[in-house]
């Protein structure tokens, strides 16, 4: 397919035949593209032709990008939130720290970490642990 399309961009470029694609026959089949299917001549041979170049005119969907593409560049500083967004969005609320060591720690499930003594509830009880 994609051999297809090269040719016939080669055609419409108003080559000479000794600078179209050659494909070998058995890759014209093949998915696998490599430098052995196209044949270059010599230079000596390009030095007398003049190469018309084929540049198909520019749709206006292809210069048009996304906003999302584009940077927005500006130099002015960044202006602070007005009294009203701010009231609208509350304050800025900080993220406390975890002090649980086995949250996102699946490996250390089971370890013991700190041992305690309690007391015992019956008299004459070992110390548990």
């Amino acid at each position: 397919m994609a051999l297809k399309t090269l040719s016939s961009t080669l055609a419409r470029l108003s080559l000479g035949p000794s600078l179209r694609c050659k494909a070998l026959p058995s890759a014209s089949l093949s998915r696998q593209f490599s430098t052995a299917m196209f044949q270059v001549p010599p230079v000596f041979q390009l030095a007398n032709r003049t190469i018309t170049t084929f540049t198909k005119p520019a749709l206006a969907l292809d210069l048009l990008q996304p906003l999302t593409q584009m940077r927005q560049f500006s130099c002015s500083p960044v202006s602070l939130a007005t009294l009203n967004q701010m009231h609208r969005t509350g304050p800025v609320k900080k993220k406390r720290k975890n002090k649980n060591p086995l949250i996102n720690r699946p490996f250390a499930r089971g370890v013991i970490l700190k041992t305690l003594i309690k007391k015992p509830r019956k008299p004459n009880s070992a110390n548990r642990k």
